[in-house]
């Protein structure tokens, strides 16, 4: 709500402000699956080394790198870097040759859901919930922060067709 008026943005229309089209909504959504148990993470990590699984220790490189990648990005995480986060678990499994292609924004989406769900955790999204804000309300807030600008010349009217 801004200044007493409510505004609001469907789920596809968000989506495509981003670039993701029909196909990446017609795609396997993570966060409808059950978190991963850390058993069954087996896959992800080096045979024959000791491993606790669920963390990022003893991982296969290429998951390791993907894990630190996502806490900074895609799935933006602070502190505990000795445990792979509940649904990370499920987003690095998502990357293995074997399994179908995901969602990204749903991904994002439900993050976000999650976020604003508990207030103890940091929104790594929040520059992107602020571009959304300032394109569908057409004002500018003041931040006392100044944001790298999140630069996009995507028509997401069009995607939406």
């Amino acid at each position: 709500m801004t200044e007493g008026k409510w505004y609001k943005i469907r789920y596809v229309e968000f989506a495509a402000m981003f670039g993701f089209g029909r196909a990446d909504s017609q795609r396997a959504r993570i966060h409808i699956s059950s978190p991963l148990p850390k058993q069954e993470m087996k896959c992800l990590y080096l045979p024959d080394r000791e491993s606790e699984f669920g963390g990022p220790k003893g991982l296969i490189s290429f998951f390791g790198y993907l894990n630190k990648f996502f806490r900074k990005t895609l799935a933006p995480r602070e502190g505990d870097g000795h445990n792979i986060s509940v649904y990370g678990r499920n987003l690095l499994l998502a990357l293995t040759p074997s399994e179908p292609e995901f969602s990204v924004f749903d991904y994002i989406w439900e993050e976000i859901k999650a976020i604003s769900e508990s207030p103890q955790k940091c929104c790594g999204y929040g520059a992107y919930l602020m571009y959304m804000i300032d394109q569908r309300t057409n004002k500018r807030f003041e931040c006392d922060y100044t944001h790298t600008s999140i630069n996009f010349k995507l028509d997401y009217h069009n995607l939406l067709k």
